[in-house]
């Protein structure tokens, strides 16, 4: 479902493998769907699976294990997958997972507004989510992170994503769900209460995804 999407084109693949993996020369008969696979082989690149709506407003922030294990009993999966949202992770998950991602979808984080076909950079180390520009890395290869303001390119998608987040949390029972509490970057406890202690949070880590609603 991925490589059918023609967001993605054979020039993205093979400026993203060039900027990967400078030694991995594709043939110039190549098709699209071959050096996809032959990337994903390579562990060049790796596909993300995108889990929103579940941060402490939208769902009450559920554990991710039971999407990790789906992903972890599949080999193939194991190896070329990355799973990104708002959700958290306990001490029992593992493999390349990506959780408490802020500002979370209802609170309209950059997650989101993310679609299939969308290219990202991930920077485990700085812990940095890059939205790729992909008419900068058509043009000459460079990894640019995207100026493209989401809540006005996408407002639609944002929309519809939201209208559901708002609907299934009718479906929820009160005691499970979390209002007027802090984000996931700041512990998730009550706005009371770190007003008491005297919180204070200043970001340290530019997180491009998640600050593309501001």
């Amino acid at each position: 479902k991925v490589i059918n999407n023609q967001s993605i084109t054979l020039e993205d693949l093979r400026r993203v493998a060039a900027h990967n993996a400078p030694d991995f020369i594709p043939a110039a008969a190549m098709s699209r769907e071959t050096l996809f696979e032959k990337l994903l082989a390579e562990k060049i690149i790796k596909f993300g699976i995108v889990i929103s709506g579940q941060g402490p407003e939208a769902y009450g922030m559920p554990e991710m294990f039971t999407p990790m294990q789906y992903i972890n009993a599949n080999r193939t999966l194991k190896r070329l997958t990355v799973l990104i949202t708002d959700g958290r992770y306990s001490g029992v998950s593992y493999g390349a997972a990506i959780g408490h991602l802020t500002p979370e979808a209802k609170r309209g984080g950059g997650i989101l507004y993310l679609q299939t076909g969308d290219l990202l950079q991930l920077n485990m180390r700085l812990r940095d989510i890059t939205l790729i520009d992909r008419a900068a890395l058509q043009k000459d290869g460079t990894i640019q992170e995207s100026k493209e303001n989401l809540v006005v390119t996408r407002k639609a998608i944002g929309k519809k994503r939201l209208q559901t987040i708002n609907k299934r949390l009718l479906e929820v029972v009160p005691t499970n769900r979390m209002r007027d509490v802090t984000d996931a970057a700041r512990g998730v406890i009550p706005n009371a209460l770190a007003e008491a202690v005297g919180e204070s949070y200043q970001p340290t880590v530019k997180n491009a995804l998640a600050q593309a609603g501001d």
